[in-house]
């Protein structure tokens, strides 16, 4: 019976939890922000002309698919991603190993430009979560207005790097997870060809799919971000806090995060303190630091080589840098044709028990 429920977690776990975004490595490779590519402006989802461009013809091995037009009326895009998993890993609660199938992403997105400077959003998932959002920007200036997620960091597009879901059920961060809560609220931001800065308010009450979050209390969660942007090199930090004006929990990130590209080698990284404080006494009951570092060497036009460091340490204040979780993650991200990735990853944990010694990942992404 516990293993049953053990199962029947894990695979809720992956069905609530997944919320993909862009990839942070391309924007480091050309040394560009993402909403040069994104029509949101801190990225991820619908892609925008250059996005679909680049999509088309810088990543592909092969460029014999039809190319397809995302517009579908005058103004009005269409746009979507879709990923399939095979999954295996060493289990010992299941004596053995542990498989399924699993379709992890279904978003439809839709864009609709209303004029010059106005632009209308929807990013609607396949189980849970959405964002829909109001785009006004005049030349570098933007405000944002709707429900989205909150500007924090980098948005890898694989959910279980240790920055989006810490491992272990019993951290105060795995639970619900910030990195994947949209949450209603305003952002303003300005942004060049080479920086991005942005500010977020939001009710606090981020949460998986239809969910009504809205924020009784006078509390508020701030995000603030900043990255800049060169032809080799990324650097930017970030900053979150849910305020809480009644009794309850408060949560607290810090992070910077940054990039090198020289030729067909990228290297991408992020680090955080993440900070749990009871309100209103704003005592500090659990404190972490977690990070997530990934190696990628293009061999060639369609295929990249990757690997992968994730690293969280469960309570920094006893033992700072003593690593509670590590894990080493090898493997090859290929672009065939158009509009499709494959990705196989073998992920090796490190720590002490490891339920799951080793874990592989085939994944199928189809993308416009």
């Amino acid at each position: 019976m516990v293993k049953c429920c053990k199962g029947i977690v894990f695979l809720l776990f992956l069905l609530f939890a997944v919320r993909t975004f862009g990839l942070p490595a391309f924007a480091s490779y050309e040394g560009t922000p993402c909403a040069t590519c994104h029509v949101n402006p801190t990225g991820g989802g619908m892609r925008r002309d250059m996005g679909f461009i680049y999509g088309v013809h810088e990543l592909p091995y092969s460029e014999k698919a039809k190319v397809i037009s995302p517009k579908i009326a005058e103004g009005l895009k269409i746009g979507a991603d879709f990923r399939h998993l095979a999954y295996a890993a060493q289990s010992t609660q299941f004596q053995g190993t542990k498989n399924t199938f699993l379709t992890m992403q279904g978003d439809i997105y839709l864009h609709y430009n209303l004029g010059e400077n106005l632009e209308f959003y929807l990013d609607k998932g396949l189980y849970q979560g959405f964002e829909v959002m109001a785009i006004l920007s005049k030349e570098k200036p933007y405000l944002k207005i709707g429900r989205f997620l909150p500007p924090y960091g980098l948005r890898f597009d694989d959910h279980n790097v240790y920055t989006l879901s810490p491992p272990g059920s019993s951290t105060p961060f795995s639970a619900g997870g910030f990195s994947r809560g949209e949450d209603s609220g305003i952002e303003v931001g300005y942004m060049d060809d080479n920086f991005i800065a942005a500010l977020a308010v939001q009710n606090g009450r981020p949460g998986p799919g239809f969910q009504f979050d809205f924020g009784e209390d006078e509390g508020k969660a701030v995000t603030a971000t900043i990255k800049g942007f060169q032809k080799h090199f990324l650097l930017g930090g970030s900053y979150y806090r849910n305020f809480q004006r009644f009794p309850g929990t408060e949560l607290e990130f810090v992070g910077g995060h940054g990039g090198i590209h020289y030729g067909k080698f990228n290297l991408i990284t992020q680090v955080d303190y993440m900070v749990k404080r009871d309100a209103p006494s704003d005592t500090i009951n659990a404190d972490n630091i977690v990070s997530h570092t990934e190696a990628r060497y293009r061999a060639k036009q369609g295929i990249d080589l990757l690997l992968q460091y994730d690293f969280f340490d469960v309570d920094s204040l006893e033992a700072p840098w003593d690593a509670d979780f590590e894990r080493i993650s090898l493997g090859t991200a290929l672009f065939p044709i158009r509009y499709l990735e494959v990705l196989f990853l073998t992920r090796f944990n490190l720590y002490v028990p490891k339920d799951e010694a080793w874990e592989a990942n085939l994944l199928f992404h189809l993308f416009f």
